[in-house]
């Protein structure tokens, strides 16, 4: 639990990427975060076209400030 509390009041945010379950944790400056297949990443505010960036191949990170746990067998648990 402590654990979780000192990420959410971290400057970083833990991202998951749901097509290949690898979990990422970036310094917190956007809104929202993307990946695309090369494996960059990209932070976004609100205002910017989702559809656009859909159309040319970046899918939307999971975002959890608390961040997200591995078990022995590779299954992702996020941590309330």
């Amino acid at each position: 639990m402590a654990e979780s509390v000192t990420k959410i009041l971290s400057d970083y945010t833990a991202l998951r990427d749901p097509e290949t379950n690898e979990i990422y944790e970036v310094e917190s400056f956007a809104q929202r975060y993307w990946i695309n297949d090369e494996g960059h990443i990209l932070g976004t505010d609100w205002d910017v076209s989702e559809s656009n960036l859909l159309a040319k191949r970046w899918r939307p990170f999971e975002e959890n400030l608390a961040g997200f746990v591995r078990d022995m067998w590779g299954v992702t648990f996020i941590i309330f």
